[in-house]
């Protein structure tokens, strides 16, 4: 999921991205599998273009978005992503 929020985060589609990455953090959180220090940088990093196109108010409904999705629906949308 994070693949596909950078690749989101890349091809413009900001909303897109931050909701991908609220769905993969989710994800890692209920799993309880943390990104490596390393591996946070280079999302992070990633995100960057994302994060500037959006208002804060937009980041946050988009991280909520995908924070509240299922697994099915997260792996759906990353699928679907036409980016």
């Amino acid at each position: 999921l994070e693949g596909f929020a950078l690749a989101a985060s890349l091809g413009g589609v900001a909303q897109r991205a931050i909701r991908l990455a609220g769905a993969a953090a989710a994800l890692r959180n209920a799993l309880g599998t943390p990104l490596t220090p390393a591996e946070q940088q280079q999302v992070t990093s990633g995100l960057e273009i994302a994060h500037a196109q959006l208002s804060p108010a937009a980041r946050s409904q988009a991280w909520s978005e995908g924070w509240t999705m299922t697994l099915d629906q997260a792996i759906e949308f990353g699928l679907n992503a036409g980016v």
